[in-house]
């Protein structure tokens, strides 16, 4: 159950399981995300955005070039992030 919603996850974002495995691992190295598993034995992880990155979204916010990136996206991608981005922000 948990590997089919895991592959429905990345299959809505267009990205295989590794790819997003490899792009989250590389985001802690760097700072802007901490990663923890729910239970010792658990493969799911719980993804929360640290300061850095909290910082560095409000000054990609006010960016001239944030809207260039995101402009790639239709606009339900682009709310769906938002929500996103919102909700990893809270936790």
């Amino acid at each position: 159950m948990v590997q089919r919603q895991q592959y429905l996850q990345c299959e809505a974002v267009n990205r295989n399981i590794e790819v997003i495995s490899r792009q989250t691992m590389m985001m802690e190295e760097d700072g802007l995300i901490t990663r923890t598993k729910e239970k010792p034995k658990s493969r799911l992880l719980t993804f929360k955005l640290t300061e850095k990155s909290l910082e560095l979204l409000k000054i990609a916010k006010h960016s001239g070039a944030m809207r260039e990136v995101l402009s790639v996206l239709i606009t339900d991608e682009r709310q769906q992030l938002e929500l996103i981005l919102k909700r990893l922000s809270i936790n």
